[in-house]
């Protein structure tokens, strides 16, 4: 393995970017997360992890990284769409409105 852009190392069967792999504390900071948050992440299974040759440390490639920050992306899309449409019901004429009559 060779030494990376960001300082992560690249895999010798790389064919890109994306094989790049990151030492955790690297991933925590490219996600914009504390180490702490992401180790639960991968403590969850959430972001695939694998050791690296050391057979101590994790390691995470830049694709699993992309890749869950892309989920992350639509969920809080989703999210983010629900709560507008809550929010703001839709104003239709098949709407049932109620006729307020008001008696002076």
């Amino acid at each position: 393995m060779g030494a990376g852009p960001s300082g992560g190392r690249v895999r010798e069967d790389s064919g890109g970017d994306l094989d790049l792999d990151l030492h955790q504390l690297e991933a925590a900071v490219h996600l914009g997360m504390s180490p702490t948050s992401f180790a639960e992440l991968l403590d969850r299974g959430v972001v695939p992890s694998y050791l690296g040759r050391d057979g101590r440390h994790r390691r995470v490639t830049l694709a699993a990284l992309e890749a869950h920050r892309a989920d992350r992306f639509a969920l809080r899309q989703d999210l983010s769409q629900q709560a507008r449409a809550w929010r703001r019901p839709s104003r239709s004429p098949e709407s049932e409105t109620a006729d307020v009559v008001i008696v002076a």
